[in-house]
């Protein structure tokens, strides 16, 4: 088993110790490593952040510029679409910076595991609104777990 299969491992059993939101209909968790060290965990939850929510407009991912994307209510009101609730991806840099800084953080990997209610194993690839922050910290690469139980990785910044 190499270091990668080591981490998610981890990740998938810390889901079932310590995950803290009940309401959730699935458990994230994402770790950031640099090396051998782990710079910090981060959780999915209905929480929300300010640092969630400067991401979380639709962005146009070739200027990296909100979108003004807009839903109907029944009021007849219209409202910018958002993503609302902390992701884990983004609540392990926000832990990360804290800790350690942008420059400790820049060319580090992320690890991200998803289990669902049922206990089965989730797509975690990260969301167009995670992918944003990660590319602007300068994350290198990114591990994730798939449907089928595997995991996958993507580079972020060459």
């Amino acid at each position: 088993m190499n270091r990668h299969q080591k981490r998610m491992n981890e990740l998938l059993s810390l889901l079932d110790s310590g995950h803290k939101d009940p309401h959730v209909k699935f458990k994230l968790v994402a770790a950031i490593y640099k090396g051998n060290r782990n710079l910090a965990y981060g959780f999915n939850s209905f929480k929300t952040d300010p640092m969630q929510a400067r991401y979380s407009y639709n962005y146009n991912t070739q200027t990296g510029t909100p979108k003004e994307k807009t839903i109907k209510r029944y009021a007849g009101r219209s409202i910018p679409q958002r993503v609302e609730c902390m992701h884990a991806e983004v609540s392990a840099l926000k832990n990360a910076l804290k800790k350690y800084g942008l420059d400790e953080i820049e060319g580090s990997t992320i690890y991200v595991a998803r289990k669902l209610k049922d206990g089965s194993i989730g797509n975690a690839k990260p969301c167009k609104v995670c992918q944003i922050p990660l590319k602007l910290f300068k994350i290198k690469s990114v591990y994730y777990t798939d449907d089928d139980s595997t995991f996958t990785c993507e580079e972020i910044n060459d």
